[in-house]
């Protein structure tokens, strides 16, 4: 191998996802790639594999980075194939689990799929390194044990919150090395709204709303989602704001997907408007850095918001907001586990007439989040340096 190149397979990552969600984490964690090895000598070779089309993927235009996409089904062997060739050649197999899949909260069938090629990079790469994200929970003993061996097979392992860290250290009794999201360095596009005076952001969840996967509170919501949102929404309109419905779960399928509800909403309250189903998580940030407020229960974008400098307030359907939020020191959130529907109103509406106590602490927040997300780089780099670049070099 050519000791100034590194192979890099992606996993895990989705760039032309239908969830911004995904689609941020992706292009965030290429964005710290690129300014990890920029100037360094070191062609960059990357190999993305995917579930979905990506003929929407947005190229890195450098000279020194090479990209291919590989697109892979379960059911069809030969890209099953292809995509355990290109493991097996990659110098080292960098995976994301989407960010917050490695658990059986989804259901058992999403963390088995999400563990194959973890398996495949185990045995023919032999260099897996787990991206900052969320462990856990898990309710299944089997998953429990599943997860246990793949993280302590992998090579390197990064948790995106203290909760994730302790969960990994008491069932291994490894410490891993705890980070933030790495959606806080997705870059934004530049997008103007006409001015409709004070803006409040809302992104509702098409997968809350209809109860989940199940359709029967998948979650465990002490909220009833449905009647918060349509309480909620009047209430802010009664404050001066103008409402933007803002779906980050973008197109039509169900139940999945946010645009159908955050439609049907703007059409039955006045001073609503209704946000474009945006072509990428660059975009989505682009619009949502306008609003004045913005609340959500999609956690990257309320992610894109909180590092725009817009006053946040999540709703929480998982731990995985708490871990995070709570990993840089913001404790505001509407814990929707938890809060009755109408603790769960009051608490909103008394942040909203007070966001300036976000804002505040949110300015401390972001500092700790750059600075998790400028020692993650630094890790990442020097152990990539030492434990692939030096040893190709030596061989």
């Amino acid at each position: 191998m050519n000791k100034n190149a590194i192979r890099i397979v992606l996993c895990g990552l989705s760039f032309s996802s239908p969830n911004l969600g995904c689609s941020a984490l992706a292009y965030a964690f290429r964005e710290l790639l690129l300014e990890m090895f920029e100037g360094s000598g070191t062609q960059l070779k990357l190999a993305v594999l995917s579930n979905v089309d990506c003929a929407d993927y947005v190229a890195v235009k450098k000279s020194w980075v090479t990209e291919e996409v590989i697109r892979y089904s379960f059911k069809n062997l030969a890209s099953m194939k292809l995509a355990r060739q290109k493991i097996a050649h990659s110098d080292v197999v960098i995976d994301f689990t989407e960010g917050d899949s490695f658990s059986d909260i989804y259901g058992l069938k999403r963390f088995a799929l999400t563990s194959f090629f973890k398996v495949v990079a185990i045995r023919k790469a032999g260099c897996l390194v787990l991206g900052p994200q969320t462990y856990g929970p898990f309710n299944s003993g089997l998953v429990k044990r599943i997860a246990r061996w793949l993280i302590v097979s992998a090579d390197r392992v990064y948790a995106r919150d203290k909760k994730s860290a302790r969960l990994v250290k008491d069932m291994t009794g490894t410490d891993v090395i705890t980070t933030t999201d790495v959606a806080f360095a997705l870059p934004k596009d530049q997008v103007q709204l006409k001015d409709h005076g004070p803006c409040f952001g809302l992104n509702v969840s098409g997968l809350l709303w209809t109860g989940g996967y199940t359709e029967s509170n998948q979650f465990g919501l002490t909220v009833n989602y449905r009647e918060y949102i349509k309480q909620i929404i009047p209430e802010i309109t009664k404050r001066g704001y103008t409402v933007h419905l803002i779906p980050h779960v973008v197109g039509s399928l169900y139940p999945e997907c946010d645009s159908p509800i955050c439609k049907e909403l703007s059409e039955q309250y006045e001073h609503c408007i209704l946000a474009p189903d945006f072509k990428s998580p660059m975009q989505a940030k682009g619009y949502i850095s306008n609003m004045d407020v913005f609340s959500g229960a999609r956690m990257h974008a309320t992610v894109g918001a909180f590092s725009s400098g817009v006053a946040t307030l999540p709703f929480s359907y998982s731990p995985k907001f708490e871990g995070l939020y709570e990993s840089i020191g913001y404790p505001f959130s509407i814990n929707g586990r938890e809060l009755s529907t109408e603790e769960a109103i009051k608490v909103t509406l008394q942040y909203l007439d007070n966001p300036s106590k976000l804002r505040e602490a949110q300015r401390f927040a972001l500092d700790k989040a750059k600075q998790n997300l400028d020692a993650f780089s630094t890790d990442l780099k020097t152990w990539l340096d030492h434990s692939v670049l030096a040893a190709d070099s030596g061989r």
